[in-house]
């Protein structure tokens, strides 16, 4: 890759267009703690030092006392609501949700949400985002880059009805109780669910952000690449907007914009690529189970008390560790679980060919996506590189968590509602546990969702229609949808 640099801008007098294009990022804050921060602040910070409840309104100085002597958890006090619109997904996945657990989001569904990757004038905002986060990109290569995202977007168009079709005849096949509304709700969303490996990671998405104000402040002086600049630069404006005395929190000065991300450094590009029809997962290490509190079915839904019930902190001493390697999309999916500590990640040179996909006889199709996608490495920036990667582009990393996320993590994962490579990921850490010399049946039957548990399925209307009478002794097996 070019050891490029980022252009950076002052987005207070830049309104965000370039050749013409607006860039189409909109943030919205939409909800806020309702008392004033710096009274809240104040009042929260004086309960510390004061015999009596704190008079309310009595203000102190907010700057000398608590943020210039980092006492940071004050300012967590004051919540936050954004609604961001127009984000690349690739800016969620490797921006928003990368690393800091600190955070509530909900995001427009890939499965869910039809439309996503069919609309043509998605592609002019695409462009504009490209031009203007990475004006170095050559008109030539860009039109490449375009090309490669439309070849995408056209297989997942030209594909969609009969990958809608298939995902009836497997739903079928696979879920005999499903009713007919279940397959018409069902059949296109596991159609696009699958197809969309085929599509770049840089279309826009968008999601409600829920973060107090040290996490803000925290998110906007680590901002790693230009989108993240950008973006909680447009977050802290909202917030100044309303508390312009809090200017002195958003600084930038020892930090240079014009740095290659560590995260983009540590990336190394693959040298060839590769069909995958599964995720993969390696158990590392499982820490002495012999103190592991097990809870009952009630403990963990529809409240999950692990983390909050006494009785279960000896689990939070008991680490599990894997290796896993899964495509980009269900690497979005697995964030969701913040408890669980992930470290880097690396592209393998993998993409994932889920069933569906292999039905529609498109892998060459999509090994060309790949290996279209890798050519590009040599030419763009880093962040651009990783930003248009397909939702199939593998990726590996190590998980840890300690029993109790990793109890509520499986409790979710292994239900058929979920995405069917999720399933199967979470199907190879129970595989994986179960050979371990510390594993019971017990464990065993909690690492499990409550069809399995006590037969009776958690979902009400979503019920995926499976026979949970047949293959007792083979209750996880592979499923296509």
């Amino acid at each position: 890759m070019k050891n490029q640099k980022y252009t950076y801008f002052d987005i207070k007098t830049n309104q965000g267009k370039i050749g013409g294009l607006l860039i189409m990022i909109k943030v919205q804050l939409v909800g806020m703690t309702n008392k004033d921060a710096l009274d809240l602040m104040s009042f929260a910070a004086r309960t510390c030092y004061e015999n009596s409840e704190p008079e309310w309104g009595k203000q102190i100085d907010i700057e000398k006392r608590i943020f210039d002597t980092a006492h940071h958890t004050i300012l967590q006090s004051s919540v936050f609501i954004f609604f961001i619109e127009n984000i690349a997904i690739s800016n969620v996945t490797f921006g928003l949700h990368l690393n800091a657990p600190f955070y509530i989001a909900t995001q427009r569904s890939g499965r869910f949400c039809f439309g996503m990757f069919s609309d043509p004038a998605v592609m002019k905002n695409i462009v504009g985002y490209i031009k203007y986060f990475f004006p170095q990109t050559e008109a030539g290569t860009l039109g490449k880059i375009e090309r490669y995202i439309n070849w995408g977007r056209y297989i997942f168009n030209e594909n969609i009805d009969s990958a809608t079709e298939i995902a009836a005849k497997f739903i079928a096949q696979e879920r005999p109780r499903a009713t007919k509304e279940y397959v018409r709700q069902n059949a296109k969303k596991f159609g696009q669910e699958q197809l969309r490996v085929l599509i770049p990671t840089i279309f826009p998405t968008g999601l409600t952000y829920t973060i107090n104000l040290s996490f803000l402040i925290a998110l906007y002086r680590a901002a790693w690449d230009m989108p993240m600049y950008y973006l909680t630069d447009l977050m802290a404006q909202e917030v100044l907007k309303l508390y312009p005395e809090l200017e002195y929190m958003f600084k930038r000065e020892e930090k240079s914009p014009t740095d290659i991300s560590p995260i983009d450094v540590a990336i190394t590009v693959p040298s060839s690529c590769r069909l995958q029809t599964r995720p993969k997962l390696e158990l590392l290490s499982v820490d002495d189970l012999n103190n592991a509190v097990y809870p009952k079915f009630t403990e963990t839904h529809p409240v999950d008390t692990l983390h909050f019930e006494p009785r279960f902190m000896p689990n939070n001493t008991i680490d599990i560790e894997t290796q896993i390697e899964i495509s980009m999309a269900t690497m979005g999916q697995d964030q969701r679980h913040r408890t669980i500590r992930r470290g880097p990640f690396n592209f393998t040179g993998g993409i994932y060919s889920p069933p569906i996909v292999q039905e529609l006889g498109i892998d060459k199709e999509l090994l060309g996506i790949n290996e279209a996608w890798l050519g590009f490495s040599p030419d763009l920036h880093p962040a651009l590189f990783r930003s248009i990667a397909p939702y199939g582009a593998m990726v590996s990393y190590t998980k840890k968590g300690t029993l109790n996320a990793i109890l509520h993590e499986q409790s979710k994962r292994l239900c058929w509602c979920t995405q069917e490579e999720i399933y199967h990921i979470s199907r190879l850490l129970r595989q994986s546990i179960s050979k371990n010399p510390g594993c019971s049946d017990q464990l065993l039957k909690i690492l499990s969702p409550r069809c399995f548990q006590c037969g009776q399925c958690n979902e009400g209307k979503r019920y995926c229609g499976r026979n949970l009478q047949v293959n007792p002794n083979d209750f996880f097996p592979e499923r296509k949808v």
